[in-house]
């Protein structure tokens, strides 16, 4: 600056000066500072505002425009809340102190946008400013939502699929609980690792361990080797006798091929051929008897029909005698009939039984009546005592138990003996003239056709 001053009558000026070369470089670097600022947020994607410290709009970046559709005009001066959503305000509460927050912004035409910003503070010309940076997220939010669905329902559909798993794993196991055959199965090096209780059973299997080191249950056979073999051979089936106890068991071992992660092994299903071998056998008695039971009256009938084609059919009391005995075997053949398909309703009828009030004074008069000719014919007597009033009972099955008593009866009385049917409440006692009835065929007292050990013929 300069000044003009007079002395000794003669003008004078004086002059000062300082350096302001420093100012003019931070001036100079200011207006570059603000330069760049304004030509990164005029030019970036993400939202830039700064707010005073009451909260009012100092500023907006032409990108609030493009994306919420606010001219910095329309926003400067106003509290930067009345954009934010209601619900999301908390959010924001402490906006200034948090690195990074959500919220949903309302554009000028009304629609919400999820906003993802952050903020930090800043002074600017002697006052304190914030400055929030923030970016539209809808879309990612869309496909965050869109991914939560997507995982409700994956979750869902686990869930039920490992309900249905579990079901089907415990009707599975209820299945294999009871089932009559043994199934085990070994993996590689021949380690039990399922056994259910019949195999268990069978096996003697304590609950574990290599098949190598239990206890063995055949006879000239080695469990392990047979896992081994299967495993390189493929399958096999072996039948086998249980050491001690001389029941047959039928070994099937099915080699398991290895998937996936699981290792593979060999299946192992044992099924106990005793029980069907003794009904096997009981059935080809029982039709050998039938057959021998039959061909006494067929016998008889040939012999007649053939005498009456011959010479003896001209002669009418001949023929008529062979006529009666002709019709004779015929009604015992259909006695026999019946009693070989009811038999066999008794036998392998597995049907519940229907129980229901039964009156034993009036089964038992059916039994003796359709009995009596039978007896008549064998020289028998057929009689009864008592009373035995109702019970409740199958009364088919009752009257089929009845027939096969009262026939044993009958047919080892021997001529001139005599079967009585003494009846009390609940009770039936059947008494004969027979031998008796050895200990060892009591199990089999009404079995129609049980063949006697030490019987000359016939059925007993």
């Amino acid at each position: 600056s300069f000044g003009e001053f007079y002395k000794d009558g003669r003008r004078h000026f004086t002059g000062f000066m300082r350096d302001i070369g420093e100012r003019k470089r931070a001036e100079r670097a200011l207006r570059e500072s603000e330069e760049r600022f304004r030509l990164i947020t005029e030019n970036a994607r993400d939202l830039v505002c700064m707010l005073d410290e009451e909260g009012r709009v100092a500023y907006t970046s032409p990108s609030y425009e493009t994306v919420l559709g606010y001219p910095d005009e329309a926003l400067r001066g106003k509290g930067f809340t009345g954009l934010v959503h209601p619900e999301d305000l908390a959010a924001l509460e402490d906006w200034r102190n948090t690195a990074q927050f959500q919220f949903r912004a309302r554009k000028a035409d009304g629609a919400w946008v999820w906003m993802e910003g952050s903020s930090y503070g800043v002074s600017w010309q002697g006052k304190r400013y914030v400055v929030g940076i923030s970016r539209d997220i809808t879309e990612r939010k869309r496909a965050e939502e869109k991914i939560r669905r997507l995982n409700e329902v994956l979750e869902q559909r686990v869930e039920e699929r490992t309900a249905q798993l579990e079901e089907e794993r415990a009707t599975l196991d209820a299945i294999l609980n009871n089932l009559t055959e043994g199934v085990l199965a070994a993996d590689g090096p021949n380690h039990v690792v399922f056994a259910n209780p019949a195999a268990r059973s069978m096996l003697a299997l304590d609950g574990g361990g290599r098949l190598g080191e239990l206890p063995n249950p055949w006879e000239d056979f080695d469990l392990a080797e047979a896992v081994a073999r299967c495993a390189r051979e493929g399958s096999g089936c072996i039948e086998a006798r249980v050491q001690g106890r001389g029941g047959l068991l039928q070994v099937k071992l099915e080699h398991l091929p290895e998937f996936g992660e699981r290792r593979g092994g060999t299946l192992v299903v044992v099924q106990d051929l005793s029980e069907s071998r003794r009904l096997e056998a009981r059935q080809q008695r029982f039709l050998a008897n039938a057959a021998h039971e039959l061909k006494t009256p067929i016998t008889t009938i040939l012999g007649a029909a053939e005498l009456l084609l011959t010479e003896e059919k001209d002669d009418p009391e001949i023929r008529q005698r062979f006529l009666n005995h002709i019709f004779a075997e015929a009604q015992r053949m259909q006695r026999l009939s019946e009693t070989l398909l009811r038999l066999a309703r008794v036998g392998w009828d597995l049907r519940e039984p229907e129980i229901g009030v039964v009156d034993l004074d009036a089964t038992t008069s059916e039994v003796l009546w359709r009995m009596a000719p039978v007896a008549e014919s064998a020289g028998v007597e057929l009689s009864s005592s008592g009373e035995g009033k109702r019970v409740r009972a199958d009364a088919e099955w009752l009257e089929q138990a009845l027939m096969v008593v009262v026939s044993n009866a009958v047919k080892y009385s021997g001529r001139g003996g005599r079967v009585v049917l003494h009846l009390e409440p609940g009770l039936v006692a059947v008494e004969d003239d027979g031998d008796g009835i050895a200990e060892a065929d009591l199990p089999h007292v009404f079995d129609r056709f049980y063949q006697r050990q030490d019987s000359s013929g016939g059925l007993s």
